[in-house]
């Protein structure tokens, strides 16, 4: 930790240590009993304690408070070397020297603002990147996907073209046959027409023999009138 994180690993493990053994040493009644207690006790604790110590250590984020110290610490050391060359300071000088610790503490402030913005933005851009190396996988699947289903389709597309020249080759052959009359019909044609013929001819020689026997009735019938009329006149004669 000392390696990574520098002094403030040192100062972290200070804070643990002070916080998870707090009851202990406020037990101690003097300045020897502590000092016994930091020498015999705490360099022996349990493996739940020192992981919980580490846990801790790990939770704590004190770098906006070692900065504000750190600034603190320069400006004193500053002042107290300053301090000895001057008799008095003037209160001026104390306001000003105020005012520039104000000032560097909202500084150190909004630059720890600033660091945290910076964080949690680099955080949203991790974020968004993987989002966006999903959203590349994604549509990558969602090619392979449509590549299969096109040729797919092709296929099936080829196949119906196929089915439909079969069709249209035996579409001429079931026209010919369902056209050309069956041999049972022709003969059942033929034998029709043959009765139909038939049927004429004995309604022809009906129509003549009646017309035949007319015509003899109304020959006797003029030939006994004319007899008729030849004896009318030779018995007037």
């Amino acid at each position: 930790m000392i390696f990574l994180q520098g002094m403030e690993a040192v100062f972290k493990v200070g804070l643990a240590v002070l916080g998870t053994f707090a009851d202990t040493l406020m037990s101690c009644s003097s300045f020897e009993a502590i000092m016994d207690c930091f020498k015999n006790k705490l360099p022996s604790p349990d493996a739940i304690q020192m992981e919980r110590l580490f846990a801790q250590v790990f939770s704590l984020d004190i770098s906006r408070q070692l900065l504000a110290y750190e600034v603190e610490y320069h400006l004193f050391q500053e002042e107290m070397l300053y301090t000895p060359r001057k008799e008095t300071i003037s209160s001026e000088e104390l306001e000003a020297n105020r005012s520039l610790r104000r000032q560097n503490m909202e500084l150190l402030e909004q630059l720890q603002v600033a660091n945290n913005n910076v964080t949690k933005l680099e955080a949203s851009v991790t974020s968004y990147q993987g989002t966006v190396k999903h959203l590349e996988a994604r549509i990558r699947d969602l090619e392979d996907e449509r590549d299969a289903l096109l040729h797919s389709n092709n296929c099936l597309r080829h196949r119906v073209e196929r089915l439909e020249h079969r069709g249209d080759a035996s579409a001429p052959e079931s026209d010919t046959s369902s056209r050309a009359p069956s041999l049972g019909a022709t003969r059942s044609l033929s034998f029709g027409a043959g009765e139909t013929a038939e049927e004429i001819a004995s309604m022809v020689r009906q129509l003549y023999d009646e017309t035949g026997h007319d015509e003899a009735d109304n020959t006797s019938n003029n030939s006994d009138e004319r007899i008729d009329s030849d004896e009318q006149t030779g018995g007037g004669l």
